[in-house]
């Protein structure tokens, strides 16, 4: 009787388990992606243990068994990297501490920030300095890896899984390989990416079996032969020679195409991320990116555009009268100034940074160097008041404005819907900011290349691509598609980092710039001298460089980078981010980085709609 009943118990709980995990039983793919869910998650957490039980037995000095720990994590990582797009979709966390960076992460909404955990800490110590080895730490990461991974399969229970959703996982797992996979963004000291993208592409195929196997969706094969394609570009593991730009543009970029489509055809189309634009063919499409604003109007509305375009080119929003947003932002000069440090309202003094250009700005999600906004209404107030930008009087600008023959007729139709039916600082900032969101062109000749719309880049372009997205490191801080700091593959944060440069451009006599940059706006002992991540679009026409200006050519920007940042030059800089190691790039190999970042020029005079000229 007492067995009886224990068996009953048993099954009762099984069954009030089971049914925490919810999803449609007429789903296609749910219950078999659940079971390689599970299986997987027993092997991640077997391959955790083994990895904890060799560092702890991991002695100071000993090759022959820091070799052993370090075969033990790319196994780690390999297994991890089966469960990455069902992880990161589904259980972000508290699984996160598995992959997290090396660095301080700051999440919005802030000031939440994030400790170096996991993985990628363990490989920093397991391929840091092999003479002094942090045991103590190395052991603590070990540990809490693997007692997290052990109850990684409760984490299952609860969640609301469905076709839809693990489809659209797996469409942020191609943008996830494509921009930070195959960079080595989480796997900097190892140069192990290649294999990791392989795993976690084998993971994609194994799950993506039920919806290929569908009858009467023709693009299924489409799907599975570019999928093929990939993995079998991943066979090939060495980091440096690996052709990125092959595996994109022949690969991984068709894949995303075909996937989307069969996604459509499917009728499993779902959208969780407000950044992204899935009718877009693949990450390279200028619509792929949606830009944040108010609301669709800011967008769409012509009208308004040429309104705030008017004002962007007007001095009347300055105290002087003498000074536009364009005397900064001058379209001639790719939206900058060219100067090291911008000018003042008086003409004679200089401001505390470089004008930052603002093509691309609109999808940044913090403003100005420091990020103290976030949306670009208020970047544009910021700069009106300011006393030393263009010092404007809110009250007399909009007297000026309400009195004026045509800015009134002008803006009548957006006055109407205000409470005393005259213009307001408001309508102002809007109008300039929906100006300043069309400045995104995305008709470079890299663009083009990967839109199909030429044929060819030269093969010196395509080794500095290949250089800028791995020897190099470049897309580690400057993510595609638009090479800025936009964390991908949400898109949904501007990261901000510490490289250390310094206050002028002779590296070997550098000066320490004591500017704290994005500590002013999270006074943070990690953020002192953060700076947001700038887009390199344009950058060939838009020296001088960085937030002082110090830097005057693309020569001096690349080799304080080769050198390993400010730590590289001899400056203490406590917190940087940057890797500190030199790149070890040839004359040749920044000859075709350079030649790469010359495909990133836009053609401001073919521009949509011509909103670039005055």
């Amino acid at each position: 009787m007492t067995r009886i009943f224990a068996i009953s118990l048993l099954l009762a709980i099984l069954v009030m388990t089971l049914s925490l995990t919810k999803w449609d039983t007429n789903e296609i793919g749910v219950d078999y992606t659940l079971a390689y869910i599970r299986n997987n998650c027993v092997g991640f957490a077997s391959a955790t243990s083994q990895l904890n039980s060799e560092i702890e037995k991991l002695a100071s000095g000993n090759s022959a068994s820091l070799a052993k720990a370090k075969e033990k994590l790319f196994t780690c990582r390999a297994n991890y990297k089966k469960l990455e797009f069902f992880l990161e979709y589904f259980l972000p966390y508290p699984t996160n501490i598995y992959n997290r960076p090396v660095t301080f992460e700051i999440e919005d909404p802030l000031p939440e920030y994030q400790s170096p955990i996991g993985l990628q800490v363990i490989e920093q110590l397991l391929y840091g300095n092999q003479e002094e080895i942090d045991l103590k730490s190395l052991k603590e990461q070990a540990a809490a890896v693997a007692d997290a991974a052990q109850d990684l399969r409760k984490s299952l229970y609860g969640l609301s899984i469905s076709d839809s959703r693990i489809l659209e996982s797996i469409r942020l797992e191609m943008i996830r390989i494509a921009t930070l996979g195959i960079t080595g963004y989480d796997t900097p000291a190892s140069g192990n990416c290649i294999t990791e993208t392989n795993a976690a592409l084998g993971a994609v195929q194994t799950v993506l079996q039920p919806y290929l196997q569908i009858k009467n969706v023709p693009v299924a094969d489409t799907v599975d032969k570019y999928l093929n394609q990939c993995l079998h570009a991943t066979m090939q593991t060495d980091f440096n020679s690996f052709d990125r730009l092959a595996f994109l543009h022949d690969a991984m970029l068709p894949l995303q195409n075909s996937l989307g489509q069969l996604i459509k055809d499917l009728k499993l189309e779902i959208c969780s991320q407000p950044y992204i634009n899935y009718n877009a063919p693949h990450i390279f499409s200028r619509d792929f990116l949606t830009v944040d604003a108010p609301n669709e109007n800011a967008l769409t509305d012509r009208k308004l555009i040429a309104i705030g375009k008017k004002l962007f080119f007007d001095p009347i929003l300055s105290a002087n009268h003498q000074k536009s947003c364009a005397s900064c932002h001058q379209p001639g000069k790719f939206f900058t100034d060219k100067l090291a440090k911008g000018l003042s309202i008086d003409n004679h003094t200089f401001l505390k940074r470089n004008t930052p250009g603002l093509l691309y700005a609109a999808f940044q999600r913090k403003q100005f160097w420091d990020g103290r906004v976030s949306s670009l209404e208020d970047q544009v107030t910021d700069v009106i008041t300011n006393s030393k930008e263009m010092n404007g009087d809110t009250t007399v600008i909009l007297q000026q404005l309400n009195q004026h023959p045509e800015y009134s007729k002008l803006l009548q139709p957006y006055v109407q819907a205000t409470s005393d039916n005259t213009i307001n600082m408001a309508i102002v900032t809007k109008a300039i900011a929906a100006y300043e969101r069309s400045l995104a062109p995305m008709n470079s000749l890299f663009d083009k290349y990967m839109n199909g719309q030429i044929s060819k880049l030269t093969p010196l372009q395509k080794e500095g691509f290949n250089l800028f997205m791995g020897k190099a490191q470049c897309a580690t801080c400057h993510f595609p598609p638009l090479f800025n700091s936009l964390l991908p593959p949400a898109f949904d944060i501007s990261e901000f980092e510490v490289i250390g440069t310094p206050l002028n451009k002779h590296l070997t006599k550098a000066i320490t710039d004591t500017d704290s940059g994005y500590y002013h706006t999270v006074p943070l002992s990690f953020t002192i001298q953060s700076f947001k991540v700038p887009t390199v679009r344009n950058i060939a026409r838009t020296a001088p460089y960085m937030h002082n200006g110090a830097f005057s050519n693309l020569q001096q920007i690349l080799d304080f980078y080769n050198k390993g940042g400010g730590v590289g030059i001899g400056i203490a800089v406590p917190h940087q981010t940057l890797s500190e190691q030199p790149l070890q790039l040839t004359g040749r190999e920044l000859k075709a980085i350079k030649s790469f970042l010359h495909t990133l020029t836009d053609q401001l005079s073919d521009t949509q709609n011509n909103t670039l000229q005055p």
